[in-house]
């Protein structure tokens, strides 16, 4: 019986987190570009968005419920912004992003293969600015499942379902990589394997842990 369990369990596709895993995502930049057009200090700034945890007007952008122009408009309230147009704003706000290639060359190994998804919580601003940090590795992944366009975000278990649909796949045949555990842990719910991201090293540990080979 056991022996069958493993059979069915075969992992046949790997989903992944964007930022913090396939990409390194630094708010200093930001805050302090936006500082140079707020009355608030960088710090007080910086209090407002939270690498991990998206909320507010965020979770809006996040999921397709506020246009881009009137995020625009009230962060510019919220955060006493004066004097920044739309596409300043735009280019600031994305002014976070770099390639983790470490990570990116692992992807690229597993896309050989297995089935590769990327599952994450990013907006309709962000998106255009990261897919150029990506550049031609966006093409390792074949669905990009995002909040944005979804209209749900993690850790809701409707978008790790739809990810396995996407892939054609069954939860429990899935590894689900993200370095926030709450996240992982809303996926282990669903029936995926999860591993929660440290390192690129580490990673390849798990991974080779649930099965997974290169």
């Amino acid at each position: 019986m056991s022996h069958s369990r493993k059979i069915e369990a075969k992992i046949r596709a790997i989903i992944t987190d964007l930022g913090g895993v396939l990409i390194n995502v630094d708010h200093s930049n930001m805050c302090a570009g936006l500082a140079r057009y707020s009355s608030l200090p960088a710090e007080e700034i910086a209090r407002h968005f939270d690498p991990r945890v998206i909320k507010g007007l965020e979770i809006e952008l996040g999921t397709g419920k506020l246009p881009p122009h009137r995020f625009y408009e009230l962060m510019c309230q919220e955060l006493k912004l004066k004097g920044l147009s739309f596409d300043e704003f735009e280019m600031i706000y994305s002014d976070l992003f770099s390639a983790k290639k470490d990570t990116l060359k692992l992807v690229r190994a597993l896309s050989k293969k297995y089935a590769i998804a990327m599952l994450s919580n990013t907006n309709e601003i962000h998106y255009n600015y990261w897919l150029k940090v990506l550049g031609k590795d966006v093409n390792l992944f074949k669905e990009l499942v995002l909040s944005f366009q979804a209209g749900l975000r993690k850790p809701d278990p409707k978008i790790f379902l739809e990810a396995a649909r996407r892939l054609e796949v069954k939860p429990g045949q899935c590894v689900f990589i993200d370095d926030v555990e709450a996240y992982v842990e809303a996926a282990r719910k669903v029936g995926m394997r999860g591993i929660r991201f440290v390192s690129a090293k580490q990673l390849r540990q798990d991974l080779n842990k649930c099965g997974v080979t290169l």
